[in-house]
């Protein structure tokens, strides 16, 4: 019998590949350029990021700070530029993208402490007489 956590590796590999290829707007040929894409996402959003909103500060205090959503599309779709095997077509789906990125790091975000560990909570409802 197989080590589970390898198991589980394999399939949630397999659903992620096939998840994105699903996408109409994206193309990932392989696990290691999905690898390579998130690393200079990390870097695009570690250096390029702050620059870009330090420029656009005026359009972004006008929008309330909407304008950031474009420019983590634009990070995701210069991003896409960059990678070999892993594709954007069209700047809106690079913003779709971006924002389901951000959804998905948000949910993950409640669920981990500060401290690194998951964690979870116990909400008890108390009725009122």
């Amino acid at each position: 019998m197989e080590n589970w956590p390898v198991a589980a590796g394999r399939g949630s590999r397999r659903r992620l590949r096939s998840g994105l290829s699903a996408l109409p707007a994206s193309a990932v040929d392989g696990i290691v350029p999905l690898f390579f894409a998130a690393v200079v996402l990390g870097i695009f959003n570690a250096i390029l990021r702050p620059l870009a909103l330090l420029i656009t500060f005026p359009i972004n205090l006008l929008t309330l700070g909407l304008f950031t959503v474009v420019i983590n599309g634009a990070m995701l779709k210069l991003t896409g530029d960059v990678v070999c095997g892993f594709t954007v077509h069209g700047f809106w789906s690079a913003v779709l993208g971006a924002r389901l990125l951000s959804v998905i790091s948000f949910a993950i975000n409640l669920l981990i402490s500060d401290t690194g560990h998951v964690e979870y909570r116990y909400v008890e409802r108390i009725d009122r007489l």
